[in-house]
């Protein structure tokens, strides 16, 4: 269940004098589109370059290529392996430029201006190069992680939203329409906590440009009532079409009740605060953000 905290604050901030023009964004001007694997880059080349087409943004292409891990105990065993990492090096090359093709194809598609970003060198795979190149993005387009991994360091989309301090669109694979934009339709999920709010105002741009918008609240209490409302209203003054809803479903997970609104609504994009921190070797996660990553029925956009 959704826990509502601090409502009254945030009522507070939200009807009394924040100048919300000051510190959100009105538009979407630098889009980054970081890739993993060619695997799942058209997905992700397509849905950036519409992002960046729909807000006249500089699209810009975002690749890491990683030092070879290959455990070795002895200076004869780093000379027998050498070829071996060699042999990955090249790989790495090889799909660098496949992604380099696959976004400069999107990009020109959508005739939009962009450049491409991937060092001639090697990264350690830890590295934080990732979260330095995205700070300076209004937003970063990245694919979804493989299920199998979302607890674990390698979840390159939750690592990106915990430590960039960027909003993060993720795109799902299993369906290209699914990312098409202008997103038309869109859930907000509505708690009133910090990193709800920090994704709602992250969303502004899709959200001024969509045609119905929902704030929805799951379960809440009459401060997360108060809380929805004065958000609404915050909304409807920058020219959002919304409105508000709360569901009472205590048998049901909230993820569950969360996803099937996104469908009963016909929702194409979902705002979502990303709550969870990271550790060295995991990814630790509130449940409902866990649970949406696992599923993706839909681009989300997750704040941290």
């Amino acid at each position: 269940m959704i826990q509502i905290k601090d409502f009254a604050a945030c009522s507070l901030t939200v009807s009394h004098g924040l100048n919300l023009e000051s510190v959100t964004p009105m538009s979407f001007k630098t889009v980054y589109a970081y890739f993993t694997t060619p695997a799942k880059a058209v997905s992700t080349s397509r849905t950036a370059a519409s992002v960046a087409k729909q807000f006249d943004a500089l699209l810009v292409g975002c690749h890491i290529m990683y030092e070879p891990i290959i455990p070795v105990y002895d200076l004869h065993g780093l000379e027998v392996m050498q070829p071996v990492i060699e042999q990955q090096r090249q790989i790495q090359r090889e799909n660098a430029n496949t992604l380099k093709k696959i976004f400069a194809t999107a990009a020109d598609h959508a005739q939009v201006d962009h450049e491409w970003q991937c060092d001639e060198e090697f990264h350690l795979e830890h590295s934080d190069i990732i979260f330095d190149r995205l700070r300076v993005a209004d937003l970063v387009v990245i694919s979804e992680t493989e299920t199998e991994s979302i607890m674990s360091w390698k979840n390159i989309p939750a690592r990106i939203a915990l430590n960039s301090a960027r909003p993060i669109l993720v795109v799902p694979v299993s369906d290209e329409k699914k990312a098409e934009t202008p997103f038309k339709r869109i859930i907000i999920a509505w708690n009133g906590e910090n990193e709800a709010v920090r994704a709602t105002f992250d969303s502004l741009p899709f959200l001024k440009a969509a045609e119905d918008v929902k704030l929805l609240t799951i379960n809440p209490d009459e401060n997360g009532e108060n809380s929805s409302k004065a958000m609404t209203a915050t909304l409807k003054r920058h020219g959002v079409a919304i409105k508000s809803e709360a569901i009472v479903d205590d048998e049901l997970p909230t993820s569950t009740v969360l996803l099937s609104q996104c469908n009963d609504f016909e929702a194409d994009l979902l705002v979502l605060g990303c709550y969870g921190r990271s550790r060295l070797q995991e990814i630790v996660f509130g449940g409902v953000t866990r649970e949406v990553f696992q599923s993706m029925p839909l681009p989300v956009l997750m704040s941290h």
